[in-house]
């Protein structure tokens, strides 16, 4: 996943001053589980979320709470300081 989400980062920066102000890129990456015919295939999403015309992530979907409209996981929360 590291590899492709990489590349798709890349996508996205060479290519968001093509969209217009305003708009947003939606970003769906995961791991997809192929299976033996007859069983269900699994997808597991490990990135969802929208960025803006600058490349800029503007909300993380994946960890949407339906309590937030926003919300970072908790790893990118500690990264946070608050600046007086």
């Amino acid at each position: 996943f590291d590899a492709q989400n990489e590349l798709m980062q890349n996508i996205v920066m060479e290519g968001c001053e093509a969209i217009d102000a305003g708009s947003k890129i939606a970003l769906l990456g995961g791991v997809q589980i192929n299976t033996p015919e007859g069983l269900p295939d699994y997808f597991m999403p490990l990135k969802f979320e929208l960025r803006d015309h600058n490349g800029l992530m503007v909300e993380n979907l994946l960890w949407r709470d339906s309590r937030k409209s926003k919300r970072t996981p908790q790893s990118q929360r500690r990264r946070r300081r608050k600046v007086d």
